[in-house]
């Protein structure tokens, strides 16, 4: 009889509201969320709980006023109603679609693929492959001799068991699916329609949305529509507009190239001549000759003056060096235009000034 009346007070208790501090939807809840961290599951709006977006990570200060991704937040998830998502510190990026067409993953809310290291620190490449089987998720090494080796997860992305993987990172740290996305070690295959178009997330320079596993600030994304940018170390380097028009260092190019920066160089690959079409000084132009560092030609930006062999133009043409010995400008296989340090000019074989 006491057995039967103590289990029956454990049952009262288990069923009470407020045991262990939990709450559910809708009842109230301490304005400080002093009694029980609810992010993870909902959120305090400071006296009821309300749904809220699924937040995998360390709280610093609930409730989230906003979901916006920054630094804080993370290796955290969200169900936007389409698609699951998670932060990668500057920016939410897709992890699947619930239509299962969409997105980046073949199961809504699961990587294509995982890594862990085994006891000889090798990378082994685990496939989904059973998703779910008898309300499990299994991952499993595809190219193997030694049998059949897999990790398993809940549904809730905890780990759960493993055949022939002991020694496996992923199953020493029981690492979840979460923890495996905020470290990089769980991937996606992009995937297309029948016509074998890809699909991919937009992206930012931070977080471009085709990327590189060593470099995840580099590759390629959709800052708008219709755009292609190139990103390099978190920063945008190149833009394609929707009309065609290409800025590199600009995100407005304004004419089929656009180049916003010093300038420009051109190299013959088959020789060391190299030329330099860019700014000389603050705003002056010049056609720029880096194998012997000479400016072949120079513009004035304030007065409009054009200096060939000159950097310092008084004139509108100023050809050449004043007091150069030599003839400065020909004037074909007849006759030459030429100034000497004598002041003496010939026209041709005809006509010959000299001196005052």
């Amino acid at each position: 009889m006491k057995t039967i009346l103590a289990a029956l007070i454990l049952c009262l208790l288990a069923l009470s509201p407020a045991h262990a501090g939990q709450k559910g939807i809708g009842q109230p809840c301490n304005s400080d969320n002093s009694t029980v961290d609810f992010d993870t599951l909902a959120q305090c709006n400071g006296s009821t709980l309300i749904k809220a977006p699924l937040m995998l990570g360390a709280v610093a200060n609930p409730p989230y006023a906003s979901t916006a991704c920054d630094a804080a937040k993370a290796g955290m998830l969200q169900y936007t109603g389409g698609v699951v998502q998670y932060c990668n510190g500057s920016a939410w990026s897709t992890m699947g679609s619930s239509s299962g067409t969409g997105g980046q993953s073949m199961v809504s809310g699961w990587p294509d693929v995982i890594v862990c290291t085994d006891s000889s620190n090798n990378k082994e490449v685990l496939y989904a492959n059973g998703m779910p089987y008898n309300s499990h998720y299994i991952y499993r090494l595809i190219a193997n001799t030694v049998g059949d080796i897999k990790i398993i997860f809940n549904s809730d992305g905890t780990y759960y068991s493993n055949s022939g993987a002991d020694t496996y990172d992923c199953v020493t740290s029981s690492m979840s699916i979460s923890t495996l996305v905020a470290n990089g070690r769980a991937f996606n295959f992009v995937n297309g329609g029948a016509n074998g178009a890809a699909a991919m997330a937009d992206g930012t320079a931070g977080a471009p949305g085709l990327y590189f596993s060593a470099n995840t600030n580099t590759g390629l994304y959709r800052p708008t529509t219709d755009t292609l940018a190139i990103a390099t170390g978190g920063t945008e380097r190149l833009r394609v507009t929707a009309t065609g028009s290409v800025g590199i260092g600009t995100t407005t190019p304004e004419l089929n190239l656009h180049v916003k920066g010093i300038g420009v160089r051109l190299e013959n690959s088959g020789s060391t001549q190299k030329w330099e079409l860019g700014y000389h000084g603050t705003n002056d132009f010049t056609i720029f000759d880096a194998s012997t560092n000479v400016s072949r030609l120079f513009v004035q930006a304030t007065s409009g003056n054009v200096g060939i062999g000159t950097t310092a133009p008084n004139a509108l043409l100023n050809v050449g060096v004043n007091g150069a010995a030599s003839r400065q400008l020909s004037l074909g296989s007849w006759g030459d235009l030429g100034a000497g340090s004598s002041g003496s000019a010939l026209f041709g074989g005809n006509v010959y000034y000299s001196g005052g």
